[in-house]
């Protein structure tokens, strides 16, 4: 394919009508993003992805320009990441959150938010029962009277959180940071329970339990 754009006709007519720079460098329209990972594969024989970066995007890049030796490879790592299930974003929660009427409980039980930015936001009396936290970013939120039951929080970030009440039976905390948190009854006069939770390396320094 790049043998097809760069061949020249008749002189200077291109087969494919490119424009060049003041240099001579010819543009090619196509993502740059999506082209690196092929052109560092024509480089050293090995295809290597950025967490960023799409395989689907990869392999039309890669069809296009006719690099048959990856295809295999995007189309077996295409199929792996459509089979996964998404992680979703700070966007997606807030979503959530402006859908649920006044007064009714947040529910998101069993979603994927590993590694959200979670950060201050007003998730109090949530269900997280058994959704996928680790790594997630839940600092300075209000998770009052909060179900995570089950939920996987291993690495999560909850410091300066507000968890009175919190309802985290069975949950794992494995290196999750608790600096200054506040795991007292609410108001509601529900106590806080972590009982049968993992709390491997959990760092709960200076929080009120």
């Amino acid at each position: 394919m790049l043998a097809k754009m760069l061949t020249t006709y008749d002189g200077d007519a291109r087969r494919w009508h490119n424009r060049t720079d003041t240099d001579g460098a010819i543009l090619v329209d196509r993502s740059p993003e999506y082209f690196e990972p092929l052109l560092n594969y024509l480089r050293h024989g090995r295809l290597i992805l950025d967490r960023h970066v799409s395989p689907l995007g990869v392999l039309a890049e890669a069809q296009f320009y006719g690099i048959q030796g990856v295809m295999d490879e995007l189309n077996q790592l295409v199929v792996s990441e459509d089979s996964r299930p998404k992680s979703l974003t700070r966007a997606d929660a807030i979503r959530f959150l402006a859908g649920t009427v006044s007064g009714c409980r947040l529910r998101l039980q069993g979603l994927n938010f590993c590694r959200a930015d979670l950060s201050y936001l007003d998730l109090s009396g949530a269900n997280l029962s058994h959704c996928l936290l680790r790594e997630a970013n839940l600092s300075g939120a209000n998770l009052t009277n909060c179900l995570f039951t089950r939920a996987d929080c291993s690495r999560a970030n909850f410091d300066k959180a507000n968890m009175a009440g919190v309802q985290m039976r069975c949950a794992v905390l494995d290196r999750a940071s608790m600096v200054n948190v506040c795991l007292e009854a609410s108001a509601e006069q529900l106590a806080a329970n972590l009982e049968g939770s993992s709390l491997r390396e959990t760092n709960l320094e200076n929080s009120y339990l």
